[in-house]
């Protein structure tokens, strides 16, 4: 169970609107923040949530008959909706992006809302992108620590101050310093990884589509170590000309409280090269979800699934 972590607008007489968002991510904030900028006349509610956790969402009793939105993800089918129930999940486009163009379909966005939708599609970000993305991370993580309110006023900055080249220049400063910490700590990390070559009977055991046949993959078992899969691939792609697809992984074990089984679960994160330059579709044949050059995915190992890149 879940509970709003902020509100703005809290007159008795507004109607509520409720946002669940995708936590601890850019474009589940930023999606967030600009639906609560543009509903002035409602009291928002702020429920950050996680996609794989849906026993952690508010209850239908917390939500009441309200309008709600969910960005950045979708809701579980059981999930028991309000009367008014929305959800923009990130796709082609990040929900930032579509956001935006559901108040403004006419107008170009302003460079912050392409910021996040460059970085959440990872499709050739630019040094730049890279920079202000470790800028805007901790902005996002905050709403899960009820810091809603600092949330909202640290995004105010980072986009006035996007608009200043001076101070622009300072914010991307800043996130080359964190890049180059998480480029160090990245060296020590690769010496786990493998590169395969996918052939005929690992396409056809794993369920891979047929395009993916002679693939160069780049494999990582990061079990116990946090890593970001982004920053990853790119020194991945950078120094591996022939690696088309990067993939992380991390196991870890479960135990059914009933029975007292253990279980294995393994949870993905995969990039591939830009989509335009090598055809490749990450969510083609449903073995990730997300976007085509960024997605991930969750399997529980048993003896009726096979756990793609694993069994």
């Amino acid at each position: 169970m879940s509970s709003a972590v902020g509100a703005t607008a809290p007159a008795a007489h507004y109607p509520i609107l409720n946002i669940i968002f995708r936590g601890n991510d850019i474009d589940g904030w930023m999606s967030a923040y600009l639906l609560a900028k543009m509903c002035p006349d409602f009291s928002i509610k702020f429920f950050p949530a996680c996609p794989q956790k849906p026993a952690e969402w508010p209850t239908r009793e917390e939500l009441g008959d309200n309008i709600t939105y969910v960005l950045a993800m979708r809701a579980a089918p059981d999930y028991d909706r309000t009367p008014v129930f929305m959800e923009i999940p990130n796709t082609t486009f990040s929900a930032t992006y579509q956001v935006y163009y559901m108040f403004f379909p006419h107008f170009s966005p302003p460079e912050w809302v392409s910021l996040v939708n460059r970085i959440t599609n990872w499709s050739k970000p630019t040094i730049e992108d890279k920079a202000l993305r470790e800028v805007l991370h901790p902005i996002a993580c905050m709403p899960l620590n009820n810091s809603v309110s600092e949330a909202i006023s640290r995004t105010d900055r980072f986009i006035s101050n996007s608009f200043l080249p001076e101070k622009r220049q300072e914010l991307i400063g800043k996130g080359k310093d964190i890049l180059a910490m998480k480029d160090e700590m990245l060296g020590n990390v690769f010496t786990r990884g493998r590169i395969l070559t996918l052939d005929d009977s690992q396409v056809r055991a794993w369920n891979l589509p047929e395009s993916w046949l002679g693939r160069t993959v780049f494999l990582l078992n990061n079990t116990g170590i946090v890593i970001d899969s982004s920053l990853a691939s790119s020194k991945v792609f950078s120094e591996n000309p022939g690696v088309d697809i990067f993939i992380n992984y991390r196991a870890f074990e479960t135990v059914n409280p009933q029975s007292g089984n253990i279980s294995v679960e393994y949870v993905f994160n995969a990039r591939a090269r830009n989509t335009a330059d090598t055809g490749i579709n990450l969510t083609e044949n449903g073995i990730f979800t997300g976007h085509p050059c960024s997605a991930g995915a969750r399997y529980k190992s048993s003896l009726e699934c096979v756990v793609p890149f694993i069994s």
